[in-house]
């Protein structure tokens, strides 16, 4: 348990440690655990975590196989329960299926078997049908790459905006916000009232000339949801740079919503096609979703090269803006045709190719 203070406390002071996705923790910190246990003198202490081996998993070694963490796991724990069936999808088959698809997966790392059993797309313009309901974005997109996701990210939200010309956004930096917009903490702010965690989701509540004030969102006791939504004022210069310290929430990666689950909205799952994501990263992404039927692949060439080309345009747009910006703060008055864009860098840049 926390304290009021919250700092750590010692495991000779808590009767319970309760530690989720055991599986996923590195073996320097499964050996930690071990050694701090073993060290341990109190005999009240109940030890429970849940995990799945079969599920991707951040390593800070090569292991080829799950029986190496499987072992470290069972020397901490003499007692266990294995659960077998799969209570996020509600259909039996889809129970059934999904055994297959992980039998596919990682027993025979068989990549295009699956497929079968989900539905699959290879037009990047197929993915507004799919995510949208008329003008409200109802889905949720899972990458593996972060290039990936910030590419879809952009390209939802400035869907989003096309389809709701109503809504007044504000272009800051790297971002267009506007009252009501949800992101997703991409890193540690310590800020008060507290600190923002990694992957917490926080919505705009109002946007001022030098701070965005934002709220958590569903960070309320259960018991007591009466309770006003922290706030947190949130200087300018964190939303400089997407992913950094913020993201559009539509698109997250596999690691950061492993444990989610969607209910009955579709998911929507790329990247599958890069050998860098792991075909128990494949099956962890299509288990976040309630029905197989709503599960969405994307099988056409990759985005890689046109989330690349897409980021470098909006940098270069960001840093022209920014130039902008300081000259009308420092009072340099200039036109706008003054000002070089992004095609003009590129035409500088066929030109010399070797510059």
């Amino acid at each position: 348990e926390e304290t009021e203070s919250k700092k750590s406390v010692k495991l000779s002071d808590v009767d319970y440690l309760f530690i989720d996705e055991i599986a996923m923790c590195p073996t320097r910190m499964l050996a930690k655990l071990q050694n701090e246990l073993q060290n341990c003198n109190n005999t009240n202490l109940t030890l429970l975590s849940t995990g799945d081996v079969n599920q991707q998993r951040v390593c800070d070694v090569d292991i080829t196989t799950n029986s190496y963490v499987e072992d470290i796991i069972n020397s901490i724990f003499n007692q266990g329960i294995m659960l077998n069936v799969n209570k996020r999808f509600k259909n039996p088959q889809d129970r059934i299926n999904i055994k297959d698809i992980k039998n596919t997966l990682l027993t025979n790392n068989d990549r295009k078997s699956y497929l079968k059993y989900v539905k699959q797309f290879s037009d990047i313009n197929d993915l507004f049908n799919i995510v949208f309901t008329g003008d409200v974005f109802n889905a949720k997109i899972i990458s593996y790459l972060n290039s990936t996701c910030e590419f879809v990210n952009n390209i939802i939200h400035n869907v989003f905006l096309k389809k709701n010309k109503k809504i007044k956004f504000k272009s800051v930096y790297d971002f267009k916000l506007y009252v009501g917009l949800e992101l997703t903490v991409c890193e540690r702010i310590p800020i008060k009232p507290r600190v923002l965690n990694r992957n917490e989701v926080v919505k705009i509540v109002k946007i001022q000339d030098d701070s965005v004030i934002v709220e958590a969102v569903d960070n309320r006791d259960e018991f007591d949801l009466n309770e006003e939504p922290e706030q947190f004022n949130i200087v300018l210069n964190k939303f400089m740079n997407q992913n950094k310290f913020f993201k559009y929430s539509y698109c997250d990666t596999s690691m950061s919503t492993q444990g989610d689950t969607y209910e009955n909205i579709p998911v929507v799952v790329f990247d599958t096609q890069e050998s860098l994501m792991q075909p128990s990263s494949i099956y962890t992404s299509i288990g976040r979703a309630t029905s197989l039927d709503l599960v969405y692949v994307f099988t056409g060439n990759s985005v890689k090269d046109e989330s690349a080309d897409f980021n470098l345009n909006r940098l270069l747009q960001s840093r022209i803006k920014s130039y902008q910006t300081a000259d009308i703060d420092a009072n340099r008055l200039y036109k706008k045709n003054d000002y070089i864009d992004e095609q003009w860098i590129y035409d500088e840049v066929c030109k010399n190719p070797t510059c």
